[in-house]
């Protein structure tokens, strides 16, 4: 897959800049799931996910506990950076 551009305008009343996109959140709501795509080129690791509420917490022994919403949001708030960090080397 290779990285597309998109415009993005960084200052009202300027013409817009095409930026690269290389990377996407993706969160379902009704179905309480989430995953992360990388678009960066050579990514050995493109997919972080899916998540679900319903998925089991894997700190739990006895394997009845769900890691829940709470689960899903920490999922949402730190894939990125732990994903860039694990395979980019880099937090940004």
């Amino acid at each position: 897959m290779t990285t597309t551009t998109a415009g993005a305008r960084t200052h009202a009343g300027r013409p817009p800049q095409l930026q690269r996109v290389e990377g996407a959140l993706f969160v379902d709501l009704d179905g309480r799931r989430a995953r992360y795509e990388c678009y960066r080129p050579g990514c050995q690791h493109p997919m972080e996910g899916p998540v679900r509420a319903i998925d089991k917490d894997p700190s739990d022994t006895t394997g009845k506990r769900r890691i829940g919403i709470d689960g899903l949001v920490a999922f949402i708030d730190g894939v990125k950076d732990r994903h860039l960090n694990t395979h980019h080397g880099s937090p940004r």
